[in-house]
């Protein structure tokens, strides 16, 4: 019979492992940085801004989030950082979680009415510099990251003494990765949806090495990039239809993000999981190394769109006030994150190109769910 400590302080330990943030200065990237640290990890954060990422180790509880100046589009900086952070706590690194990223320009200053002319116009106008200097923060960043400590995380998993769970890397991706609807711009819905195919990529590659590779998909979060559509929200309230918990995510669910992908057994691939952990009804397993998280998830249905308003008319059902043999139906799709935000997001894509052949069988194919709003976050602080 196996055995092993089932206590959860135990499962999900993380003392004494060395963990590196990407734009750990706010935001997404500073809620991970402190609940690693507040449960005895030692925290390296990088980012450009040297006072932010000051200004955010001083909130650490145990004087281990650890500031370093550093650009992720730059490679000489992010192998700098590596030798730096190497030299201090002997040569290995537990976590790296690649989370920088910016947000490029929106579709906000285009008419609803906009004919081809002027969308055309539009187009040209955040196309050329600022496409590719996203792109080369968020999908490059990411790239940069995973390159400059492949060697810190090979040195983890052949340390005398290694816990249990192998090295891993988490690149913060987005809801928008899978959103139609280029609310955000597509500029930042690409190269999230670039980081979510990447990571899938490294998933498999990097099996040979031990260490492992994940993504998660954020929805809406406080941060620097989020600030106008926090503060309109805060003062209006969230819509029930749009965001079931009627509120954002918060370090809680954010803490989740960094443990669950860390602690699993699973060895490699990817992880979704969705805003609002408190509320998690439960973790299923699939085959093909696909971990779900199901949380506040909701079924749209039916759902509509008027092209002169470009907006979508849905009902909503919390997962919770759904029976068992519902969810398994749901689950039968090969889950992602839906309803944090259900705003153009199409909650079901082809569950092969998900989680390759994982999918849950014998089960009658539900209606198409979810269209949801776009948001997430991360900063390159």
């Amino acid at each position: 019979m196996a055995s092993g400590s089932v206590d959860i302080q135990s499962v999900f330990d993380v003392k004494g492992l060395v963990a590196v943030v990407t734009g750990g200065g706010s935001g997404i990237g500073l809620m991970a940085a402190q609940a690693l640290e507040a449960n005895g990890a030692i925290v390296y954060i990088i980012g450009r801004r040297k006072e932010t990422l000051e200004k955010a180790a001083a909130t650490a509880k145990h004087n281990n989030i650890r500031p370093i100046v550093g650009d992720v589009t730059s490679k000489s900086s992010l192998t700098a950082a590596a030798s730096t952070i190497g030299s201090e706590v002997g040569g290995y690194v537990d976590l790296v979680f690649a989370n920088s990223g910016i947000s490029g320009p929106s579709l906000g200053s285009l008419p609803k009415d906009a004919d081809l002319a002027t969308f055309q116009s539009h187009l040209e106008s955040i196309g050329g510099d600022q496409f590719n200097r996203v792109l080369a923060t968020n999908v490059g960043g990411v790239y940069n990251t995973i390159v400059a400590f492949l060697p810190l995380l090979d040195a983890a998993n052949k340390r005398e003494g290694r816990p249990k769970q192998r090295s891993q890397i988490i690149a913060t991706g987005s809801i928008g990765a899978y959103n139609r609807i280029p609310l955000a711009g597509y500029q930042y819905a690409s190269s999230k949806a670039a980081v979510h195919h990447m990571m899938k990529q490294f998933a498999t590659s990097l099996v040979p090495y031990g260490i492992r590779s994940n993504v998660i998909a954020p929805g809406l979060y406080p941060s620097e990039m989020t600030g106008g559509i926090m503060s309109k929200n805060d003062g209006e309230g969230w819509p029930k239809s749009v965001v079931p918990e009627q509120r954002p995510g918060d370090p809680e669910d954010i803490a989740v993000y960094a443990f669950l992908p860390l602690m699993t057994p699973n060895p490699s691939g990817p992880i979704h999981t969705a805003p609002h952990t408190n509320e998690l009804l439960r973790l299923v397993e699939l085959p093909g190394h696909c971990v779900i998280a199901v949380e506040m998830l909701a079924i749209a249905d039916p759902y509509s769109r008027t092209a002169s308003s470009r907006t979508y008319e849905f009902e909503t059902t919390p997962m919770r006030e759904l029976p068992l043999r519902d969810i398994g139906l749901f689950l039968g799709h090969c889950v992602f994150p839906a309803a944090h935000l259900a705003y153009g997001y199409d909650t079901f894509p082809d569950p092969g190109d998900v989680c390759g052949p994982a999918r849950i069988t014998n089960v009658e194919r539900g209606p198409r769910a979810g269209k949801g709003q776009q948001a997430d976050e991360d900063s390159n602080d």
